[in-house]
């Protein structure tokens, strides 16, 4: 249960990471061929370091097109197997209770495919000669998109009517919750009393570009607050001079909390110290989320670690990103994507990744305000 789909300032462009895994079934060529004759391999028979890709079972019913316009509306996002019927349920209250044109991006299934395309330009180039192909193994993960935004002024516009809906009804199978959980306590005996509550998922909604529109000349604006935000920041996204970084991780100062009974109405400002109007202010939920991302900056800078981390304060969350690139295509993204996906952070106590970076990082631009 995690929060991938992060809150960035309005216009900031989010384009989607394209890294392909083959599936299993290709032609005979390719690791993992499935044959009739000897009989099918089996997965223990691939060479060290070669996985068959994760396949989707379920089909997509909304799938995104060209027609969704240039401008999007990211409103939630579910990684994992349960990822796209949980998708599917908020495409579904999209559109029928608050009557938004919605679809579903599966941004997994997109890098796989970009992945082989990749390979087999690279089997081209070689000419015939033998080559080994490794793979990562990418997990799906499905974006909810509202479409029907020509501009990005028209999309920034809705955004704040988006962040308002109440949150959708939702369930697991598996009977895990949907929702990511937010802590906050409240005082009890003289005590803080530590409580969790159920984070909306459409106030973490931002917009984007259509990841599979062209982009234009437009460039997205940046909210000028943003440098003196970062002025005291040591490790600040704003002193990065590439283009383009990965996000890999966001914490966010504040939320939009409700109740599951009662059809989502009577909504309270949620911060990590407390409730409602007579709650610790935002301002110090705003403080502890970029007191956590500026430590895991600094972490990732270790040079036992060796990436270059950067971090980005908003007036609702902090980020942290990784690296600086010339371009979405730059191929040193994919060797750093290939690093980050290498690291686990494992709790001296057990359980499991304390950090929580992004399965798939995703490539943004640098913000110049």
């Amino acid at each position: 249960m995690r929060k991938l789909w992060l809150l960035l300032p309005a216009g900031v462009v989010l384009v989607a990471i394209l890294i392909r895994n083959p599936a299993v079934g290709q032609t005979e060529t390719k690791f993992g061929t499935l044959r009739t004759n000897p009989p099918a391999a089996s997965a223990t028979a691939l060479p060290a370091g070669v996985e068959p890709a994760a396949t989707t079972t379920v089909a997509n019913p909304f799938p995104l097109t060209t027609t969704a316009g240039p401008w999007l509306i990211c409103a939630a996002h579910f990684p994992g197997t349960e990822g796209m019927d949980l998708a599917i349920q908020t495409v579904n209250d999209l559109r029928t209770k608050h009557r938004y044109q919605a679809f579903i991006l599966n941004r997994g299934e997109e890098e796989r495919r970009k992945q082989d395309a990749e390979w087999e330009e690279v089997k081209k180039r070689l000419h015939g000669a033998p080559a080994r192909r490794r793979m990562i193994r990418i997990e799906d993960e499905y974006a909810v998109l509202i479409g029907g935004f020509n501009d990005l002024q028209a999309a920034t516009t809705a955004l704040p009517k988006i962040r308002s809906l109440p949150i959708p009804r939702l369930a697991t199978k598996s009977g895990a919750s949907p929702f990511a959980e937010m802590f906050y306590t409240v005082p009890e005996d003289g005590k803080a009393k530590v409580m969790t509550a159920k984070v909306n998922p459409y106030t973490q909604a931002m917009v984007v570009r259509n990841p599979i529109v062209p982009a234009g000349v437009e460039r997205p604006k940046v909210d000028p607050f943003l440098k003196k935000l970062n002025a005291d920041e040591e490790y600040s996204l704003l002193r990065n001079s590439k283009p383009y970084t990965l996000l890999v991780k966001e914490y966010s100062g504040g939320q939009s909390v409700q109740s599951l009974a009662g059809g989502g109405s009577g909504s309270s400002l949620l911060n990590p110290f407390g409730w409602g109007p007579s709650s610790a202010p935002l301002g110090e939920g705003l403080a502890a989320a970029a007191a956590q991302a500026h430590e895991l900056a600094r972490v990732l800078r270790d040079p036992r670690i060796g990436l270059d981390a950067y971090v980005l304060h908003t007036r609702r969350n902090s980020m942290v990103a990784v690296g600086g690139f010339d371009s979405p295509s730059d191929a040193g993204i994919l060797n750093t994507v290939r690093k980050i996906n290498s690291m686990r952070f494992n709790p001296q106590n057990g359980g499991g990744d304390p950090i929580g970076l992004l399965a798939n990082p995703l490539i943004i631009e640098v913000p110049r305000p």
